[in-house]
């Protein structure tokens, strides 16, 4: 059995080294640049601003603190975090029934996966980093209903995991308002639920405590609350984005999830209490990603129960070989040939992994054609850049409307606080708030590129007038690389709307 736990656990470490090398994303690129910027002293919300809360930045910060401000510092402490959710699994899944071998097994259908067929922007995230979090929660919230000692202490583990998961994303309350309801007994309802409340208090208690220091009580309320109300009217997307994204993920989860019905198809007439909850955990997650934006990050949030189901259904194919033969190898022959339709996307990928696994760990060329091969802004970032680099460049910040990839790779400050990323999101407050952020902070250059294949000029045209009536008094063309196109700041910023108009008669 020791040889099956370590062999699972070696697939999963080795899954998770050859990804080491592979690009960040928009968004993890933005978290890196943020988490950076606060290791140097920025205060987050007040000089710099994202949407998030704050258990990212500090997964990325602590990330850098450990080994360094790169990519592969990131994605190393995600593999040490996966790791641990797969250590976890194996000791704790037979508490809920698994034999000894199926535990041993479980990271093969709930970790493996992720690093097998994840895109580049789903690495890295926060869904598929709160696999471990909301597994505690969801095994701390089941010991303590089963437990006939200790139950308060498994109550309060349980409200402190839950924490956590709402600290990286307040969005995700509900995941333990619903491990808390279906683990309570209605004896020790009142009890249960203060030992819950007592954990979750403790686990927010320093981020709270972070906020009053700071006086960042209003900047919160704001960034947490009031913004995410209007980001979504804002950003509203067509449904095509919505079937591309599940038609994508379904894809690469696909032979996963053919085993989890079956594990759920032999198991319909007795389900146990935590088949219920893992089965409310996965319906939950589709309803809180459905209620977002929509993108195939989002879904690696039901892959652990998801996972779990699978394994039951392994076991259930293995316990009926014999008997129903010829259904099994069918079903086996579905699994593999849907195993291989979720691989097609990332076959270039691995078959360059062999048969030298490190060569993109030791060689720069390999590393830099793998990230230009999963994302091509990587194989255009000298070009792109070359007017920063330029040896008559002008020093200073600079504002990027476009992936957050080119701010973080420019080696500069963003000029004020809010991001031109999120140019899509931005309602008519905040698109003044970025006037007046250029105004007092007027950015040497400004780059205008696309995200997700949108350019962010449209934005700019059509909410952003105040912006670029700016951009059109104060910028002038400096170069126009494929990714999008440069302005430099040629004359002074006018402090007032309008006022450089008005001063020099044109229209």
């Amino acid at each position: 059995m020791t040889r099956l736990r370590i062999g699972a656990i070696a697939a999963v470490l080795l899954a998770g080294v050859l990804s080491l090398p592979r690009p960040l994303g928009g968004d993890q690129a933005l978290f890196l640049y943020i988490a950076k910027s606060i290791d140097h002293g920025s205060l987050l919300y007040r000089d710099l601003w994202d949407a998030k809360q704050p258990g990212i930045y500090i997964f990325y910060a602590v990330a850098g603190n450990l080994f360094g401000f790169n990519d592969i510092a990131v994605h190393l402490l995600e593999l040490i975090v996966m790791l641990a959710l797969a250590v976890v699994l194996q000791r704790t899944l037979p508490d809920f029934g698994f034999s000894r071998r199926a535990a041993a097994l479980a990271p093969i259908a709930t970790v493996l996966p992720y690093y097998l067929v994840a895109a580049t922007w789903d690495l890295s995230q926060l869904e598929p980093l709160l696999g471990l979090p909301l597994y505690l929660g969801f095994w701390t919230s089941m010991r303590a209903r089963d437990s006939t000692q200790h139950q308060a202490r498994w109550q309060l583990a349980a409200g402190a995991c839950c924490a956590i998961v709402s600290i990286f994303k307040l969005l995700y309350l509900p995941y333990g308002v619903l491990f808390l309801a279906l683990s309570m007994r209605r004896d020790r309802r009142a009890r249960t639920a203060a030992a819950w409340a007592l954990g979750f208090a403790a686990a927010w208690s320093p981020v709270l405590i972070w906020v009053l220091a700071h006086s960042l009580v209003h900047e919160v309320w704001y960034t947490w609350v009031t913004f995410p109300m209007t980001a979504r009217r804002q950003a509203a997307q067509p449904l095509s984005v919505l079937t591309s994204s599940a038609r994508s993920f379904g894809r690469s989860f696909a032979p996963v999830a053919a085993l989890a019905l079956v594990g759920i198809w032999a198991h319909r007439h007795r389900l146990e209490r935590w088949m219920v909850l893992a089965l409310a955990w996965a319906a939950l997650a589709l309803v809180l990603d459905l209620a977002q934006f929509w993108w195939r990050y989002l879904y690696w949030d039901a892959t652990v129960p998801v996972g779990l189901f699978a394994v039951l259904g392994a076991i259930a194919l293995a316990d009926n070989a014999r008997e129903h033969r010829r259904v099994v190898l069918g079903s086996l022959g579905v699994v593999l040939l849907l195993a291989v339709y979720a691989l097609a996307p990332h076959r270039q990928r691995i078959a360059e992994s062999f048969p030298d696994p490190t060569a993109t760990l030791r060689h720069t060329d390999a590393r830099d054609d793998l990230r230009a091969l999963e994302e091509p802004l990587y194989g255009d970032l000298d070009r792109t850049l070359a007017v920063l680099r330029a040896p008559d460049a002008r020093p200073g910040p600079v504002v990027i409307f476009g992936s957050p990839i080119v701010q973080l790779a420019s080696g500069r400050a963003q000029a004020g606080r809010i991001p031109g990323f999120l140019a899509n999101t931005l309602g008519s407050d905040e698109w003044h708030d970025f006037a007046t952020q250029m105004r007092s902070t007027p950015p040497a250059y400004v780059f205008i590129g696309e995200v997700q294949g949108i350019s962010e000029s449209e934005f700019l045209e059509s909410r952003g007038t105040e912006v670029l009536e700016i951009l059109q008094q104060s910028y002038c063309g400096a170069a126009h690389p494929a990714a999008g196109r440069w302005l430099v700041q040629c004359r002074d910023v006018a402090q007032v709307p309008g006022a450089l108009r008005r001063a020099t008669g044109n229209p």
